[in-house]
């Protein structure tokens, strides 16, 4: 047993196994694929990789298994979660999907048959076909790597909010002590459950849906469009990890890049709630008058759907998690049913994208 030293839980204990399979291409690829993609324009210290996430989610794997009595493919589905993920994570995956491409989870199943993994996984006895399905949230523990509570969630929301905003904890110990092998949750939890969803709320407003750091993957988005319009294979880019799509963006000469290298970025000009038929609307007139020139963003906000796990009431009874929270919880996370739209526009027609959101507005 080998010991990993991780900025957040210290010491993680890894196996033979593990081991074998950190050293995979496949995983040590990971090291060069950026946790939050553009974010680090907002947050300098957003550098941290897909990797040390993935060694994170293994390390609750392994911390879960000491409360339930998990398979031992469990930890080996946490360890490989993510390791399809294309350059800059899920921007490169948005354009992917756009053009038919299977998402990193929706392509794992085929993916693990190919390459080291597999064999690594069979040669240690373990059942291939049921990390993949672990890995989608399918089968009896699938919801504890994929679902409203789920490890994975544990520690990116734990990783991002250390290496951005810091300003939260995430009460493992707490949550883990109270889970049932069905997904249901001791009274116990509430409290470090309803801080979880406030820190996840908060980590959305300032840091994933920062309009900064949308925008950034947007122009991203674009270069990797302005690429694949040059010639280059989506399948190719996805296989990719950060420096890979830089240096084909440098050899390209592609503009969007030069920009977001230089952080010369596009500037917003409206950030409002709306309704998703206005905004649909506005998205026309702007295109049609400044097409390229303009890029415009919508956001829906959550359900809060994970506001219905089921918690167990100290006489049996079981209501779901909402049930317990104050009226101001309530009405916290009681923010829904609006999009929230952004329009941002290049330097040289910000006022004339300004004067014309002022008539239609």
């Amino acid at each position: 047993m080998k010991k990993i030293n991780d900025v957040i839980y210290g010491f993680v204990l890894v196996d033979d196994l593990v081991q074998t399979l950190l050293d995979s291409p496949e995983m040590q690829r990971l090291r060069g694929i950026k946790q939050l993609s553009t974010t680090y324009l907002v947050y300098p210290g957003a550098n941290h990789s897909r990797f040390e996430h993935s060694l994170g989610v293994y390390h609750l794997a392994r911390e879960l298994g000491s409360y339930l009595d998990l398979p031992p493919e469990f930890k080996v589905a946490a360890l490989l979660h993510d390791f399809g993920h294309g350059p800059f994570s899920h921007t490169s995956e948005n354009i992917a999907t756009d053009l038919g491409f299977p998402s990193h989870t929706q392509s794992l199943a085929a993916r693990l048959k190919e390459g080291n993994l597999a064999y690594i996984i069979e040669r240690a006895g373990l059942d291939l076909k049921l990390v993949g399905d672990l890995i989608n949230g399918r089968g009896t523990y699938g919801k504890f790597l994929s679902g409203p509570v789920d490890i994975d969630r544990l520690d990116y929301l734990a990783r991002d909010m250390y290496y951005t905003t810091n300003f939260g904890r995430v009460d493992v110990r707490r949550i883990f002590g109270g889970v049932n092998a069905d997904g249901t949750f001791d009274i116990g939890c509430v409290d470090a459950l309803e801080e979880l969803f406030s820190i996840r709320f908060k980590m959305y407003k300032f840091c994933y849906h920062h309009h900064t750091t949308r925008l950034a993957s947007l122009m991203l988005e674009r270069a990797i469009a302005e690429a694949i319009s040059l010639g280059f294979s989506i399948k190719d880019i996805m296989n990719l990890d950060d420096i890979g799509l830089i240096s084909l963006f440098r050899r390209s000469d592609n503009k969007l890049w030069k920009k977001l290298e230089q952080r010369k970025l596009y500037k917003i000009v409206l950030d409002i709630p709306h309704t998703k038929e206005n905004c649909s609307q506005i998205f026309k007139l702007l295109e049609l008058n400044f097409g390229p020139e303009v890029i415009l963003d919508t956001v829906e906000c959550s359900d809060w759907s994970e506001l219905n796990v089921s918690i167990i009431g100290k006489r049996g009874g079981i209501k779901p998690l909402k049930a317990y929270l104050s009226e101001y919880d309530k009405e916290f996370f009681n923010r829904k049913g609006f999009y929230k739209l952004m329009v941002y526009s290049s330097p040289s027609r910000i006022v004339d994208v300004e004067l014309l959101l002022r008539k239609y507005i």
